[in-house]
């Protein structure tokens, strides 16, 4: 007659936890995601790019700043020292 317990299921009480979650993730230690060399520069600002693109061009070489600096050695050789304060 009376059919209560054949499709019946008891509600969820819970629905979520993050218990423990923390624990495990703390581990190993939360580490940050490893820097690439040469960041992509998709996405990045034209303008800048095309400034940067500028900017190295007029960066020296090695070889041309070595020279430079002996160069400027060599006119500082006798004078005297400045004087520091």
């Amino acid at each position: 007659e009376f059919q209560c317990a054949k499709n019946f299921k008891m509600a969820k009480s819970k629905n979520h936890t993050n218990h423990n979650q923390n624990k495990k993730a703390h581990r190993n230690g939360i580490k940050r995601p490893l820097r690439k060399r040469h960041e992509s520069t998709l996405g990045m600002d034209v303008k800048f790019l095309i400034n940067q693109r500028y900017a190295r061009k007029g960066n020296l070489s090695r070889e041309e700043s070595v020279k430079r600096y002996n160069e400027r050695i060599a006119s500082q050789k006798g004078k005297p020292k400045p004087v520091t304060l």
